[in-house]
């Protein structure tokens, strides 16, 4: 599974095949982006239009955010429907991991407040 960090932009080459793998356009395309822990829609099934056998979905920095900042990680799925000639209807989805990135604030004084005559930390 791949792994992105936090706010940052990713990209997911979808690549469409009939029945017999064979390379199609499809007719219509829709997808999905959702928190595999809480469920939280990050994008709600969307509608786009492709023009290709393959489509390069661009997930946004914002569609990376982390949404429970306890967790280390959180586990992503894209969720993909299209339809191509005939009617015929195709699924599918792909996982991956934001990683959330620790920020890492200055130590805190201790409680004695640890300064030498110079005003430096001790």
């Amino acid at each position: 599974m791949i792994t992105i960090n936090e706010q940052s932009t990713g990209r997911v080459l979808l690549t469409f095949r009939d029945d017999n793998n064979n390379l199609i356009v499809p007719t219509t395309l829709q997808y999905a982006i959702t928190d595999s822990v809480s469920g939280v829609a990050v994008v709600a099934l969307t509608s786009l239009s492709p023009t290709a056998s393959t489509y390069d979905l661009i997930i946004t920095a914002a569609q990376n955010a982390i949404i429970d900042d306890t967790q280390d990680t959180e586990e992503r799925v894209i969720s993909v429907v299209f339809t191509y000639t005939g009617g015929s209807q195709a699924t599918g989805e792909y996982r991956y991991l934001v990683k959330h990135l620790q920020v890492f604030a200055p130590a805190s004084p201790p409680p004695d407040g640890g300064y030498d005559d110079g005003g430096v930390w001790t």
